[in-house]
């Protein structure tokens, strides 16, 4: 029998066991089929190749904490953050990672940084400087990673300043370089980009090896970038989102053997028989095509339930896909079970996921809606429980 475990997060005064009853939907988290991702996607990479798995936003809405301990015990040293506070909060658990700062960071934050042993991407001398400081008060030395803006146009020092702007941050005395890094801008879609990206790179890292100065690492490639694009990834690859499972693109499905990671329920709370030409939900936007049975299922917009799947989305009950008709509204959807009478209340909903031999994937749901499946899963049972399967 497997292990689970239950995020606690939202269990406050009330008993564990009457909150669980009362839970209208769920995620679970399968941390073996997290294993096995790493397995299967560090097999692939080159010899030498340091994984930085990224763990922002809550892991992609798996859970941090969790991921991070499993992927731990993987052999996985670095991760990848956004905040601050995401790098703090892990570092309060887990002081032996190496936590990578891949967003926006403030002098005033110098101290906290250096305090925690948190390690920044840095782009503006400003930044250096207070860094600097901080860590010469502490005796410390700061490893950085400098992030050169290449076409991506989001942060970064452009990449024709870029050898200036590393030059002078040689020079401070409490500052080791450990890498150098930028992003791709569509590592997914566009080829031809993403090649003068990568020549941009290459020539601010040559650059620097023609004068015998190299840095441990060297990154710009995210998912995408490492298995589909087809261009070197030198020494560290950034891995997200197909960790978790989920592909970048569909047709990567059949090359990787990669399991999801997270599957959200929800469940049956009223089945009604609906005769034919009757609307259903806000605004009457679906209209029953002839005599049907509609389910009533305690999910929407305010669980993550995007509304965008209004009349477009799919849920699987019993291992068969129902369509979701009518628009999704705060708390609940309907889904049109057709002359299906045997399905009744209570019966388990998949939202996307796993159920046995049966997947309906994120990817899927997500392209439903127009949009991607990191949004999806970002937002996936925020007023749910999460339960954590090892």
């Amino acid at each position: 029998m497997r292990t689970v475990s239950v995020d606690q997060s939202l269990i406050k005064e009330t008993k564990t066991s009457d909150v669980q009853n009362s839970v209208k939907n769920w995620v679970t988290i399968d941390l073996d089929a997290l294993r096995h991702n790493i397995r299967c996607l560090r097999s692939s990479l080159s010899l030498g190749t340091e994984m930085l798995l990224i763990v922002k936003a809550n892991a992609y809405g798996h859970g941090d904490k969790e991921i991070v301990g499993t992927a731990f015990q993987e052999g996985i040293r670095y991760f990848g953050v956004a905040t601050i506070r995401e790098a703090f909060e892990l570092r309060m658990q887990y002081p032996q990672v190496r936590l990578v700062i891949l967003d926006v960071n403030f002098p005033e934050d110098a101290d906290v940084i250096v305090e925690n042993d948190l390690t920044p991407i840095i782009y503006t001398e400003e930044m250096a400087f207070a860094l600097n400081n901080s860590a010469r008060q502490m005796n410390k030395i700061l490893s950085v990673h400098v992030k050169i803006d290449t076409g991506m146009g989001r942060i970064g020092c452009w990449h024709g300043d870029a050898p200036d702007f590393i030059k002078k941050l040689l020079q401070y005395d409490h500052l080791r370089i450990e890498g150098l890094c930028t992003h791709f801008a569509a590592a997914e879609s566009n080829y031809e980009f993403s090649s003068t990206q990568w020549n941009a790179f290459k020539q601010v890292v040559d650059n620097f090896k023609e004068h015998g100065i190299t840095f441990p690492f060297y990154h710009l490639a995210n998912s995408a970038g490492t298995f589909f694009l087809g261009l070197p990834y030198f020494n560290m690859v950034r891995i997200g989102i197909m960790a978790y499972g989920i592909m970048p693109r569909a047709e990567m499905k059949k090359i990787f053997d990669l399991k999801p990671v997270m599957s959200w329920w929800s469940k049956i709370i009223f089945v009604k028989p609906v005769v034919a030409g009757r609307p259903i939900g806000y605004g009457g936007t679906y209209i029953t095509p002839h005599d049907t049975f509609i389910a009533t299922i305690p999910i929407g917009y305010a669980d993550g339930y995007m509304r965008a799947l209004s009349n477009k989305g799919t849920v699987l009950i019993n291992g068969k896909r129902y369509p979701v008709v009518g628009r999704i509204s705060m708390d609940h959807i309907m889904v049109d079970l057709g002359t299906d009478s045997d399905i009744s209340v209570g019966n388990d909903v998949l939202l996307f996921g796993t159920d046995g031999n049966y997947e309906l994937s994120c990817g899927e749901v997500a392209a439903c809606a127009n949009t991607i499946p990191y949004e999806l899963s970002c937002n996936a049972g925020r007023r749910g429980l999460r339960y954590y399967f090892y």
